[in-house]
């Protein structure tokens, strides 16, 4: 009955009432589970939660669409990475510019690859695919462009704010929608995956 009610709506709208369903376990996960877990225990938590992300950003998106309509083409790569280093060499200026009376962080080899894989391989592509990929392209067809920017831009804050606070919530939609912004002129988000990872 749910599957004959969502074939009736249109692509963009089930597409979008589908992730928000995906979303769902993530009630009694910010409730009750992320403020008990720590270490190793969190970093797992994290992987298992991008994974399960992944797996129904994939289902979703590509019952509907072909995967350069979701951006996963060469479209825009340059752009991305111009604009993305821009961004980064900012940050980076800023970071080395403040002192913020922390200790210099202890790298070994294993912690950098295992950190280099989840950067790049589970948050920048997932939260890449998720929002400027299946959400942009739902939204696009569904509302507009206007929505697309604008509506990717705010579900990238609820990604981040609630987890992580206001502060990170207002960098998250400035961060969101230049990254909406350069997929609308790039037209692809494989050099977002790669700038997001960084």
């Amino acid at each position: 009955r749910l599957a004959g009610w969502l074939r009736g709506l249109h692509p963009g709208a089930a597409a979008l009432l589908e992730t928000g369903l995906l979303f769902l376990p993530a009630i009694p996960a910010y409730l009750w589970m992320w403020p008990n877990v720590s270490g190793t225990s969190e970093w797992i938590a994290q992987i298992v939660t991008y994974v399960y992300v992944l797996g129904g950003t994939l289902t979703i998106g590509l019952r509907r669409w072909r995967p350069g309509e979701l951006g996963v083409n060469r479209n825009g790569i340059g752009l991305s990475l111009a604009c993305g280093a821009a961004l980064l060499a900012g940050r980076l200026l800023i970071i080395q510019a403040v002192n913020f009376g922390l200790a210099r962080p202890v790298y070994s080899l294993a912690g950098l690859v295992g950190q280099t894989l989840y950067y790049f391989g589970l948050v920048g592509l997932v939260e890449e695919l998720l929002f400027r990929g299946l959400v942009y392209q739902a939204l696009k067809e569904w509302l507009g462009l206007r929505w697309a920017i604008w509506g990717t831009s705010i579900g990238f804050i609820l990604w981040h704010i609630l987890g992580q606070g206001p502060l990170v919530g207002a960098a998250g939609f400035l961060l969101g929608l230049t990254f909406a912004l350069m997929r609308w002129r790039a037209g692809g988000i494989l050099g977002f995956i790669l700038v997001h990872g960084l």
